[in-house]
């Protein structure tokens, strides 16, 4: 096994779930934005949070309202990002995120798009992305599993600007929480946005229907997942493949100007929906 494959292997037993760490060292307050590019979907996300320590919900930070964002495209065409109401849980109409959405319409590749956050206070933080290009995804049919004799194997042609490609097995959950569909309709996960099995490769991947991570199977009988191969770039890599406690001084690297956080871009490429084998409690 290369020196490659074996890191890729440890990557897959213990990375999982790091994008539940905040980059906060101790009495912090700073703007903390998430932005990342995504060509498959219409409409691109922009989250701004404040990083005060004593008031960190499990998002990280506590919402920025009434913020100037801008995404400014390739062609010099400034687009405006106004907030959406989003509540934290159904019908609650005191306390929601600071989301801020714009349609770009479809993504050009290879080139520098630039972001830029104005609090109400006057804060500025931006930064620069470039969406990699890459070959058309690829939604493969409908896998079922069987986690004692199966394996999942992956491969797919380099894509030009990518530093790393990403690979989630990721749960499909209740239809409420469901953010994307792919290609034919179906719902699943937003890939930056949730935990789920991660790890960062080459140009391939192979995972045994017996891996487990955190002591538990990656695979439950009866349930249904979905594997999400992307190409991400250097600033969604350097970002998601660290884990840092917000309570320490050890804070995740971030390519933003006036702020902390990340403005990447990341960029499907393998697509497969996979119904496990057996019902709850065993194969």
């Amino acid at each position: 096994m290369s020196s490659r494959s074996k890191w890729a292997v440890l990557a897959l037993s213990l990375l999982g779930g790091c994008l539940d760490h905040t980059p906060l060292g101790p009495g912090a307050d700073v703007v903390l934005v998430h932005a990342v590019l995504n060509p498959t979907r219409s409409v691109q996300h922009v989250d701004v949070r404040h990083s005060t320590i004593g008031q960190v919900d499990p998002k990280g930070g506590i919402p920025v309202h009434g913020a100037t964002v801008t995404l400014t495209a390739p062609d010099g065409t400034v687009h405006v990002a106004p907030e959406v109401f989003t509540p934290s849980n159904p019908g609650d109409t005191l306390n929601f995120g600071a989301r801020y959405d714009v349609a770009l319409g479809e993504l050009t590749v290879g080139a520098s798009y630039h972001l830029r956050v104005v609090t109400a206070d006057g804060t500025i933080t931006e930064g620069d992305a470039i969406v990699p290009a890459t070959p058309p995804l690829n939604a493969m049919a409908e896998r079922r599993f069987d986690p004692a004799k199966d394996t999942l194997r992956f491969a797919w042609p380099r894509a030009s600007g990518a530093r790393a490609y990403e690979v989630r097995i990721i749960p499909q959950l209740d239809s409420s929480n469901v953010i994307f569909t792919d290609p034919s309709g179906r719902a699943y996960y937003e890939p930056y946005a949730w935990g789920g099995f991660l790890a960062y490769v080459d140009t391939s991947v192979t995972i045994a229907g017996t891996a487990r991570q955190n002591g538990a199977p990656v695979f439950q009988a009866g349930a249904r997942y979905v594997a999400i191969v992307s190409a991400v770039d250097n600033h969604y890599y350097d970002y998601f493949s660290h884990e840092s406690d917000p309570y320490t001084d050890t804070p995740l690297p971030s390519s933003l100007r006036g702020g902390i956080g990340v403005f990447g871009a990341i960029v499907p490429i393998v697509w497969q929906s996979i119904v496990v084998e057996g019902g709850p409690g065993g194969p």
